[in-house]
C-alpha cells in the first residue's frame, strides 16, 4: 500500500473550513504541517478500508472455498458461479480444483479459457469510476466443479484481481507523454483513470503496464494533455477510485482534524451538520453514508 487515497494537496484545497496551518499546532513548521497532513491522509485510508471490510485499491488475492454451496453454485447445465469475498472483480488470473477430502489437495488446473468475470462488459473498464458498481462473481465452464462428490465435495482455489486501480505518480512527465511512472500497476490495464493535479487534472486510459503489480510504468492509449510534476512535497495520484470515496476521505480527514481537544479549531458550519453543533459527528456519518455501498458484507 504505497499511496493514500487522497493527498495533502487534495485535502487542503477542498472546502473543509479547516485552518491546516494550525495542525499539529500553531507554532508548527511547514514541514511539520505537511507531515501531519500526510498522516491524516493515511489514517483516513485505513479508516475507509476498515469500514468497507476490504481494501478498495486494486489487489490480487488467492481465495479457497468448498462447494457446491452458498458461494459456489452449479446450475443445471454445469456452469459454475463463484462469488469471492472481495469486489469489484476485474480479472480472474488462475484457478485449480481438488476433491475436498484429499489432504494435501491434488490440484488440477482450470485453464484461463474456461473462466471469465461475470458481467465485466456492463461497466466500461470493468468498474465504475463514479459509483459503487462492478462485477462481483466469476463464472467457470462445465467439467471442473460439479455435484459429483456431493455438497462441499470440491475444493476450489481462485486467484483474481479486484478493486479500483490506484497509485502514486513517481516521476514528472511532459505534456504529450504516453507513459507514466507509478508505484503500483495493479489492475491498471484497460482501466480509465484520473490524474489528480489541480487545474491540470485529466483522464487517461491505460493500455498496458510493465509489471502486473508493484512499481512500474503505465503505457497510455492516448497522450496526456498536460505536464505533471511529481515531488515528495507535492505528490500526485493516478486513480480509478470513485469520486464518492474521495469525498468520504475528505469528510473523514476533516472530522479527524476537528478532534483537537483544548486546541480545537472554530470553523464554519460543516456540510451535513445541524444547527446547534454536532458538525464533527455529522462529517463522520456523511463519510460512512458515502462508503456504505462499497462495503463487503460477508
Amino acid at each position: 500500500m504505497a499511496t493514500p487515497y487522497i493527498t495533502p494537496d487534495i485535502l487542503i484545497n477542498a472546502p473543509t473550513g479547516i485552518s491546516w496551518e494550525t495542525i499539529p499546532d500553531y507554532n508548527s513548521t511547514a514541514q511539520q504541517q505537511y507531515a501531519e497532513q500526510t498522516n491524516i491522509c493515511w489514517r483516513t485510508t485505513s479508516f475507509i478500508d476498515d469500514y468497507c471490510n476490504q481494501p478498495l485499491r486494486s489487489t490480487i488475492d488467492s481465495e479457497e472455498a468448498l462447494g457446491p454451496d452458498f458461494r459456489i453454485t452449479v446450475d443445471e447445465h454445469g456452469l459454475v458461479r463463484f462469488v469471492p469475498s472481495r469486489w469489484p472483480v476485474t480479472a480472474v488470473n488462475s484457478a485449480q480444483f481438488s476433491a475436498s477430502w484429499v489432504v494435501p489437495p491434488t490440484w488440477q488446473t482450470i485453464p484461463t479459457t474456461g473462466m471469465y468475470v461475470e458481467n465485466q462488459s456492463i461497466v466500461g473498464g470493468g468498474v465504475s469510476t463514479v459509483a459503487a458498481a462492478g462485477p462481483s462473481s466469476i463464472l467457470i465452464t462445465p467439467g471442473y466443479v460439479s455435484w459429483m462428490n456431493g455438497r462441499r465435495g470440491c475444493r476450489l482455489q481462485v486467484t483474481y484481481t479486484n478493486g479500483y486501480a490506484h497509485a502514486g505518480i513517481t516521476a514528472s512527465s511532459i505534456a504529450g507523454a504516453t507513459t507514466i511512472s507509478v508505484d503500483d500497476c495493479t489492475g491498471m490495464t484497460g482501466t480509465t483513470m484520473t490524474i489528480y493535479d489541480g487545474a491540470n487534472t485529466e483522464t487517461v486510459l491505460v493500455a498496458s503496464t510493465s509489471v502486473t503489480q508493484g512499481a512500474g510504468t503505465a503505457t497510455l492509449s492516448f497522450a496526456t494533455t498536460y505536464a505533471h510534476t511529481a515531488s515528495k512535497t507535492s505528490p500526485l495520484i493516478m486513480s480509478a477510485i470513485p469520486s464518492a470515496v474521495q469525498q468520504a476521505a475528505i469528510f473523514y480527514a476533516t472530522y479527524a482534524a476537528l478532534t483537537r481537544g483544548a486546541t480545537a479549531t472554530t470553523v464554519q458550519m460543516m456540510p451535513g451538520s445541524i444547527s446547534g453543533g454536532g458538525g464533527g459527528e455529522a462529517l463522520l456519518n456523511d463519510a460512512k453514508d458515502l462508503l456504505r455501498p462499497f462495503r463487503r458484507v460477508w
